[in-house]
């Protein structure tokens, strides 16, 4: 990525990079998924996302400060920041942001305290960047503008924001990510045609923005007060938003996508000294679990962290196990005492086994060996079984169709934000696919109950099958 044609580029193939993605989950946790899993970030196509991101940007998690310790995804450590007590009135905790660190990159990262509860602030190393300052990184959320939380606050919003900006600008770079809620449209994020003019006494630090910055484009061309707000901090802090204008998104494409319209209101934001280290920018295709699309940011790096590797030891399959009873145990004890195993015994004593790794686990074979042919010739061998995956009992064949059907407009949505009848019928089927899933939920677990009371008496197999169908519904 340049935001200027004359920007340094990068000469090596072979370049190490880390990757960030931003994404408004619209809650952590969902009741709604296919697999039976509560954690969104445990879902396997979202998992499978995030773990090819080393820094996950997270906003709207919902969670208080109770329920923010149950965040967690393998191999990474989370930061969470959650909002103070719930308005009596609401049935759910709102805002919330996490910042979730690949393990093997915590020695780069400290947490910075900020006074904005729906902001987090870590400092990046400039070890890692191999540059002359820290980058500092905020994973910020803004309510939209006719929020309850902005009309009952005594404080602007983005006040406070613009304050924490400049804190940590006297410090290093600013890389911002997060849904600000704010729609610039097309509208300049930079002051064009400024230079240093001779006239004028300006300060030392004042870097005038450059006339070859690259044109910003946007699909969303509406700009509402937020975006104003936004636009006047890039220009006075000399940030510029990277949306639009990267290598991976030349036209700005939309980042939430819901039945009345689209926006452009996901950002990732970075100091104009620090646009050497981006890389590409990408807006991800949409998940159903959130309108929000997920933004994956690339940033080239000195020397990437890698992960300690444990050192592979070769697994065999499992054996299998042998069934004894009264008659395999005596033939077993017999087979034992004959002259050939006892022979084989004693082989195995007489050879010379070095103290290594190597030939410890060569003895181990050896007398694994002689073991399982006596127990060959004197008990039942039994293959293990492989287990299935065991389906939802109450998905159905309908389910399955609308399921698909979902997925086919999902995809053809996130091709074609832009076209209203197809936004228009992906919110139809979605709407069709949650009522058509609880339903038939709620008849398959209505008819075990009815199984269950007709049985009671009984305790047959029929009433245990029944009994273990409801067990599997209510623990997932």
């Amino acid at each position: 990525m340049c935001f200027s044609k004359n920007m340094h580029q990068q000469t090596s193939v072979d370049i190490n990079k880390i990757k960030i993605l931003t994404w408004n989950v619209e809650g952590y946790m969902t009741k709604n998924n296919d697999e039976g899993c509560k954690n969104k970030l445990n879902v396997s196509y979202v998992n499978r996302i995030l773990q090819k991101h080393d820094i996950i940007c997270m906003n709207e998690t919902w969670t208080n400060v109770n329920t923010e310790k149950d965040i967690h995804l393998s191999d990474f450590t989370p930061f969470c920041s959650s909002r103070g007590q719930r308005n009596k009135k609401a049935y759910r905790d709102s805002g919330g942001v996490a910042i979730l660190v690949r393990d093997n990159m915590l020695r780069f990262v400290s947490r910075q305290p900020n006074v904005y509860e729906d902001a987090i602030w870590l400092k990046l190393d400039k070890t890692l960047f191999g540059t002359t300052k820290d980058i500092y990184l905020g994973n910020i959320y803004l309510p939209p503008e006719r929020s309850s939380s902005n009309i009952t606050s005594d404080q602007d919003k983005y006040d406070l924001i613009e304050r924490e900006i400049q804190l940590f600008l006297n410090k290093g770079s600013v890389l911002i990510c997060g849904d600000l809620n704010s729609r610039t449209g097309t509208k300049l994020d930079h002051i064009p045609f400024d230079s240093r003019d001779t006239f004028i006494n300006l300060p030392p630090s004042y870097l005038p923005d450059s006339d070859t910055i690259k044109k910003r484009c946007n699909l969303d061309s509406t700009v509402n007060n937020y975006g104003k707000k936004l636009l006047d901090i890039c220009i006075g802090n000399a940030l510029q938003i990277i949306n639009g204008r990267t290598c991976g998104d030349f036209f700005g494409n939309f980042t939430c996508l819901k039945y009345n319209g689209n926006s452009v209101v996901d950002y990732n934001i970075i100091s104009k000294d620090a646009g050497d280290i981006v890389s590409s920018f990408e807006v991800l295709p949409l998940f159903d679990l959130s309108d929000h699309k997920p933004l994956s940011l690339e940033l080239y790096v000195k020397d990437r962290p890698q992960p300690t590797i444990q050192p592979d030891i070769p697994l065999s399959e499992a054996p299998g196990k042998f069934i004894f009873d009264i008659e395999s145990k005596r033939k077993f004890i017999d087979t034992l005492l004959l002259p050939t195993t006892q022979q084989r015994f004693q082989l195995f004593k007489d050879k010379r086994y070095v103290t290594n790794v190597e030939d410890v686990e060569n003895a181990t074979k050896d007398f694994t060996c002689i073991i399982l042919d006596v127990a060959r010739t004197s008990a039942r061998f039994i293959k293990p079984k492989i287990r299935k995956k065991i389906s939802k009992p109450w998905f159905d064949s309908n389910c399955f169709n609308a399921r698909k059907n979902f997925l086919f407009y999902k995809d053809l949505y996130s091709k074609y934000p832009h076209k209203r009848s197809i936004r228009e019928t992906f919110y139809s089927y979605a709407r069709f696919y949650r009522k058509l899933k609880r339903k038939s939920e709620n008849a398959f677990t209505e008819d075990i109950l009815r199984s269950l009371k007709d049985q009671q008496d009984s305790h047959s197999g029929n009433f245990w099958n029944s009994f273990y169908d409801l067990l599997y519904i209510v623990l997932g």
